[in-house]
């Protein structure tokens, strides 16, 4: 198979490999599924979750990061065997969604709505966020927050103040009537996600990236009382003025994971998320 051996200046042994060889070889990586690439890791499971998006609002640079550079690892694991989950973890449950129902009511431009919805969803948000800056200045109950003013959602930020304006109470009361299922704020957050998917697939589809699920914050919603419950039963959770915290050892602050109100917070989520992804797929 070799037609030539040649020393070409120190240190350098050139081989020459015949065309039949090479043919052989081709045909035998031609044939080869994984083009030669030895499936070292055939036996493990890797769960990677990335792009992660949150609904009701415009892809950014950081969204194009994460999913370029997710893709990328997806790929190169599958290539050496492993049995690979890919998932689109959307931000599509919180307190946002309370915020943005009770503005998509007193402020919706339909027309705006239909032609460019996430970018009247985005107007809507900073609606609410400056209308409900203008209340709290007004009757005196906080300061103003500069990255609230920005749009950014604040987990927890009502629990800085015990008094809150008209405005929120209200949201935090729709957020409570969807939590519960209520039918017309349900079909409201359905349509928020359905507009909102439907412009990130655009840009998934321009990039050739396509996810083996996409399970939302939403998808947990369901199992988070019950996770609750058993954290409190495992002496990992315990009750403090109302809530449900889990004490970390060495952190300056527990983990909050119901509140006062019985609402859960992004940090439960996380741990239902977790909790089954280790059950079903066994990464």
């Amino acid at each position: 198979d070799l037609t030539k051996v040649e020393i070409a200046g120190p240190g350098y042994v050139n081989l020459h490999l015949s065309a039949d060889c090479l043919g052989r070889l081709l045909a035998l990586l031609a044939a080869d599924p994984h083009r030669g690439v030895r499936q070292r890791f055939a036996s493990d499971c890797v769960v990677i979750d990335y792009s992660s998006p949150n609904v009701a609002k415009p892809r950014h640079i950081g969204n194009i990061r994460s999913t370029i550079i997710g893709a990328a690892l997806e790929r190169v694991l599958r290539a050496v065997g492993y049995q690979v989950v890919s998932d689109n973890h959307l931000g599509d449950w919180g307190t946002q969604f309370g915020k943005l129902i009770v503005a998509y009511r007193l402020w919706c431009d339909i027309d705006a709505y239909r032609k460019s919805p996430i970018a009247e969803l985005v107007r809507l948000y900073q609606r609410f966020v400056s209308e409900e800056k203008k209340e709290a200045e007004a009757l005196g109950l906080k300061k103003p927050d500069r990255r609230a003013a920005e749009g950014e959602e604040e987990e927890g930020e009502e629990e800085a103040v015990q008094a809150v304006t008209p405005l929120l109470k209200q949201a935090r009361e729709e957020l409570v009537k969807l939590q519960s299922g209520d039918g017309e704020n349900l079909a409201l957050w359905q349509d928020f996600v359905r507009v909102s998917l439907g412009e990130f697939h655009k840009t998934y589809a321009r990039l050739g990236i396509q996810f083996d699920h996409e399970y939302g914050e939403s998808y947990y919603h369901p199992r988070l009382s019950a996770l609750v419950d058993q954290l409190v039963s495992l002496g990992l959770a315990e009750p403090s003025r109302g809530a449900i915290i889990c004490p970390i050892e060495g952190e300056p602050a527990p983990l909050l994971v119901r509140k006062a109100d019985g609402s859960f917070l992004y940090g439960t989520t996380d741990i239902a998320t977790v909790e089954y992804r280790v059950k079903t797929w066994h990464p």
